[in-house]
């Protein structure tokens, strides 16, 4: 097993929803911390992966996004963990498995999230059959954690 080392932990600043990053949305906001790691990197080095967190984004890869939009380039792989609550802790703990199993020397690793502009999404209307929860108008915001139950504070519950 190779050992792995945990070279910079950087961060944007935590604000609360509908702040001061209101406008600003989650790819951007990870993109400036992978500028600011790769400004720290040296730009002839390029890391072997980026893996991140995310939970109430649109869907999608949005780590795949956060890293075209910070300016890496296309051959940087990049996948998105959503585990809702911990999703970063779960990226960095991929990070860790694929370093010391030797699948590659340096990953950029975390999560990133907008809560201000967090996604209204809407079930199909045959989901009420098949035991989907919904606000009752089949509109939602965050994920359900649990059968017959929806909260957009589930993860503090």
């Amino acid at each position: 097993m190779e050992r792995v080392y945990v070279l910079w932990g950087l961060r944007t600043p935590i604000v609360t929803k509908n702040n001061k990053f209101k406008y600003i949305p989650a790819e951007k906001l990870g993109a400036f911390v992978v500028q600011g790691i790769m400004n720290k990197i040296g730009r002839g080095l390029l890391p072997d992966g980026v893996i991140a967190g995310n939970a109430v984004g649109t869907g999608g890869n949005i780590a795949r996004l956060m890293c075209l939009t910070a300016g890496l380039p296309e051959e940087v792989p990049a996948f998105t963990v959503d585990m809702q609550c911990a999703s970063g802790a779960a990226a960095i703990a991929m990070g860790y498995a694929q370093i010391a199993s030797g699948n590659g020397d340096m990953y950029i690793c975390g999560g990133m999230e907008s809560s201000s502009l967090q996604p209204m999404r809407i079930y199909n209307e045959n989901d009420e059959r098949f035991g989907r929860v919904s606000g009752g108008d089949g509109h939602y915001m965050t994920a359900q954690f649990s059968p017959g139950e929806l909260a957009e504070n589930a993860m503090l519950l």
